[in-house]
């Protein structure tokens, strides 16, 4: 099973209620590292539309990911709509909503913590 693992610049809890209000994420495990700092998030697992993802405070020794982008595949077009409005609230709009020869309705979005994800109606 591979799991991605993203780690965030102290801010992490915050993330997690963020994709909490926009995803609807389940958090499967939350830890804090209170040697550190009692807010300090130490392991987390959270599941995103079917998939899990683990988030941690950086404590220093993480790297800045390269070229990661997050695909999430809905029904159709109104979901798709939805969800990408709901992240272009607070998020940086990199390609508006448009059709393509690979899927009916998609956009690509990066959001308040720099993460990127691409918004799209499922395709065959």
């Amino acid at each position: 099973m591979l799991i991605p693992a993203i780690s965030f610049p102290s801010n992490c809890k915050e993330a997690i209620e963020y994709y909490k209000s926009v995803f609807g994420a389940e958090v499967n495990k939350l830890g804090f590292d209170e040697n550190k700092n009692p807010d300090f998030v130490m392991h987390s697992e959270l599941t995103i539309y079917g998939g899990k993802v683990n988030m941690s405070d950086n404590d220093g020794t993480s790297i800045e990911p390269v070229g990661l982008t997050f695909n999430i595949f809905l029904k159709n077009e109104k979901e798709v709509s939805a969800l990408f409005n709901k992240l272009a609230e607070r998020g940086e709009v990199r390609v508006p909503l448009q059709t393509d020869c690979w899927t009916d309705l998609w956009g690509y979005i990066a959001d308040p913590f720099g993460l990127e994800w691409c918004i799209a109606v499922e395709h065959d």
